[in-house]
């Protein structure tokens, strides 16, 4: 029989909706904000969807590098003082 565990793959499929759904609207809000903004105060060309996507795309791939970068250097500085001594 199969024993494939349909409450916990309900559950990874709600999330990976909901973080598509949050990605998409983050999109919308980018674009809108570009198009209102920077086409306005700045005399910018207009953004199209593909652009939007995109630098949401980057932003998502800058973010985890930075928290990479950031949770690796907190790392090495608690292993380094360990007993909370502040040095000069």
């Amino acid at each position: 029989m199969n024993s494939f565990d349909y409450e916990h793959s309900r559950f990874n499929w709600k999330s990976i909706t909901l973080a598509v759904v949050v990605f998409f609207l983050g999109c919308v809000a980018l674009l809108w904000s570009w198009n209102t903004l920077a086409t306005d105060l700045f005399d910018l060309p207009e953004a199209r969807f593909k652009h939007a996507v995109a630098a949401g795309l980057l932003m998502m791939i800058l973010g985890v590098f930075h928290s990479f970068a950031t949770r690796n250097s907190s790392h090495r500085v608690s292993h380094d003082n360990q007993h909370g001594e502040i040095r000069s």
